[in-house]
């Protein structure tokens, strides 16, 4: 809990990678920064870190934040990504939704990319020998169609706020959203064909831990 003198504020970290950053060590991060109340909103080559911080004023809560996060990234091996955004926000603008969402490029025609993607996950689902893999299938798909991944034991709802969000959590796992802008293409396809795949990682899960008793 804050001491009563501080004030409460939420600083967004966005960084880029010149290759694709991996999924699992964006868990890593904020598994390390888990004392901010953490989440994160992840894409294939950034990712966005939501970090809680007590502070008399928001230059000392972005300095603070800034240097968690620095820390966190080098000891995680995500060094070599690049900020290119810090915002300091109060609470009460968190609780509004003005965290700041951003639209994946569309390159491919979006409908042959989505059931392109949908018919590779469905067939790598009969290849998986781990939960973890199946959860890096479900995020590889949502990132494909165009769409982000927000997750974090912090509130994920904020990255949400105004999105189409779509829970994407397995038994036993982290808090785990898929999300969308509404009325773009990604959200379309998600909402047409997410389901069908969550259903089939969780029947894929059943099995792994059938097998494993």
């Amino acid at each position: 809990m804050a001491d009563w003198w501080l004030d409460e504020w939420v600083v967004v970290i966005e960084a880029t990678g010149d290759q694709p950053i991996d999924f699992g060590l964006v868990q890593d991060l904020l598994a390390w920064l888990r004392d901010w109340g953490p989440s994160a909103l992840y894409h294939a080559n950034r990712y966005a870190v939501q970090l809680q911080v007590s502070a008399l004023a928001p230059e000392e809560a972005l300095r603070c934040a800034m240097v968690a996060h620095a820390q966190g990234a080098a000891a995680v091996g995500l060094g070599g990504a690049t900020v290119v955004r810090a915002e300091v926000l109060t609470m009460d603008e968190v609780r509004c939704g003005q965290v700041s969402q951003s639209e994946p490029v569309s390159v491919l025609s979006r409908q042959r990319l989505v059931c392109d993607e949908l018919y590779c996950a469905t067939r790598a689902l009969l290849r998986v020998t781990t939960a973890d893999e199946v959860v890096d299938l479900l995020v590889r798909f949502v990132v494909a169609v165009g769409g982000s991944v927000a997750t974090g034991e912090g509130a994920v709802a904020s990255w949400a706020a105004g999105m189409v969000a779509l829970d994407i959590a397995l038994p036993e796992g982290g808090a785990l959203l898929a999300v969308a802008e509404p009325g773009s293409a990604a959200a379309t396809g998600l909402e047409a064909c997410l389901s069908l795949l969550i259903g089939d990682s969780r029947l894929a899960v059943q099995r792994l831990a059938k097998i494993a008793h």
